[in-house]
């Protein structure tokens, strides 16, 4: 029964080495590559559509596949109510993909906010904000409802 014991100890102190060295991997394997700067700047002109309640500005910094169906999305209104937007580092870059974090206020003091990770998407040479792809990321993360428990007020 000893025997048993220990192995399962070791076991255990094999696991927790594994844990600790993903856990410090990860986060160097993610900050290894840095953003485009044309995707960067995509974002932030995307970021700053939002707060002005520019629609079609926003619109045009997503690809032209998603332009005609973005407005009729019912997440739409969610990101109409941005206020302004602080753009985080970029999660995951990969090189037709990139992930950013970013903190979406609904007033002007900054003190309502959601977190969202936005997708960008390289399409024939040109990084795009991906619409589609960052509300099923905020699906998959939060649940179906992630958005449906926001409600704003005109």
């Amino acid at each position: 029964m000893k025997p048993h014991r220990m192995h399962r100890r070791r076991l255990l102190a094999l696991g927790a080495e594994v844990v600790v060295a993903l856990g410090l991997a990860l986060p160097l394997a993610a900050c290894e590559k840095s953003a485009p700067p044309e995707a960067t700047k995509r974002l932030e002109n995307a970021m700053a559509a939002l707060g002005k309640g520019d629609a079609k500005a926003f619109t045009a910094t997503l690809p032209p596949s998603q332009r005609s169906k973005a407005e009729a999305r019912p997440e739409w209104k969610h990101f109409m109510a941005v206020k302004k937007a602080k753009l985080g580092d970029p999660l995951q870059v990969e090189d037709s993909q990139l992930k950013i974090t970013t903190m979406l206020y609904f007033d002007e003091k900054a003190e309502v906010f959601n977190t969202v990770t936005f997708v960008l998407s390289k399409e024939d040479g040109d990084w795009w904000v991906d619409l589609d792809e960052t509300i099923a990321l905020q699906k998959r993360v939060n649940g179906t409802d992630a958005f449906a428990t926001w409600t704003f007020e005109k």
